[in-house]
């Protein structure tokens, strides 16, 4: 079964990125990914000089470096053949270098010409389904999304789904993607999953940075069973249709348009229903048409997928053409004029 939609994010999406000065290094860092950056010709980072990472207050005041290590930023740091190796926890912007080296007189000191930006995806907006054979399009929610777009450098967000079962080291190997790569622009990418029925997990690239699998960002997709042939109806009589598939519940809304639409919205809707209980709809036609194709609306959804393979014939009669008076015991041929009249009727 479908996934529920994911509730809204708790604690909301972080602030934007603080400004910063002309002038200041910018490390970026994904959440769990261990990281490092080079200090080296920096004269008062020598080899064997401790550093840490510190998150500006709250109220805005200057950092105070002497305050208590954080493990959530890679805890205390030495300098190590001119680079600095750290992996941070916890997502954010704007966190301060400090250092203490002989240099800095042997106390701890805030390095200002360097700033840490952590990043992680916290989820998708919702709802966390997509419709097989449609464009879909997921809404990234978390601390860096998009940040490369304002780098100026041409580097991109880049983000794929997997299967869960992916483990090991190459989990996240483009090469292993059940679909993507796209490319995010603002905070949204597009996919078109084939399959219904499937739960796959993200793998998500922050400005060219290596990709991280976020295990806790799923999505499911949804999708009518395939139909080998058309439905029929008559007009003016209802008729119930059971629907099948991946994600079909009570409370999907279906309706029809003509042969000729290529979108459900702005198309005249035909037999509007809903499913009920038992995932079936009674629907009932005003006219006559071949080739009515099926709108079908997924309760989570706010717009409704055009399944063009799924078509009804509305059938009705429009009279018999000729004489209509018959003279008792001579044999007379009438012929059957209406939308779906063939032969074998009765």
């Amino acid at each position: 079964p479908a996934r529920p939609p994911l509730p809204p994010p708790s604690p909301p999406p972080p602030s934007p990125p603080p400004p910063f000065r002309n002038g200041t290094v910018l490390i970026l860092a994904v959440a769990l990914v261990p990281d490092s950056f080079s200090v080296e010709g920096i004269w008062y980072l020598p080899d064997g000089a401790l550093a840490k990472w510190l998150p500006q207050p709250a109220g805005g005041e200057a950092v105070n470096c002497t305050a208590e290590t954080l493990p959530a930023y890679g805890g205390e740091l030495v300098v190590e053949g001119g680079r600095v190796n750290f992996t941070a926890t916890t997502a954010g912007y704007g966190i301060n270098l400090c250092f203490f080296s002989s240099a800095s007189g042997s106390q701890w000191l805030r390095d200002d010409s360097h700033l840490l930006h952590v990043f992680a995806v916290d989820g998708i907006a919702a709802p966390a389904l997509a419709v097989a054979g449609f464009s879909a399009t997921a809404s990234f929610i978390g601390t860096g999304i998009s940040f490369s777009q304002s780098l100026g450098d041409g580097s991109a967000d880049v983000a794929f789904w997997v299967d869960p079962a992916s483990e090991g080291p190459d989990a996240c190997d483009p090469a292993r993607a059940l679909v993507g790569p796209s490319t995010v622009t603002g905070s949204r990418a597009t996919f078109v999953f084939a399959t219904a029925g499937l739960t796959v997990e993200l793998c998500y690239s922050f400005a060219g940075k290596p990709y991280r699998r976020f295990g806790t960002t799923a999505l499911s997709t949804v999708g009518l069973a395939v139909t080998s042939k058309a439905y029929r109806a008559v007009v003016g009589v209802p008729k119930p249709l059971v629907f099948a598939g991946s994600g079909v519940a009570a409370g999907d809304e279906v309706w029809w348009v003509g042969a000729a639409s290529t979108s459900c919205a702005g198309a005249a809707r035909k037999a509007s229903s809903l499913l009920g209980a038992g995932l079936s709809a009674n629907v009932s036609f005003a006219a006559g048409a071949v080739g009515n194709q099926l709108c079908y609306r997924f309760a989570a959804f706010a717009s409704a997928s055009l399944y063009a393979g799924h078509t009804l014939d509305a059938l009705a009669i429009s009279g018999p053409v000729g004489s209509t008076i018959l003279v008792a015991s001579v044999s007379e041929a009438l012929s059957i004029e209406g939308v779906g009249v063939s032969d074998g009727d009765r």
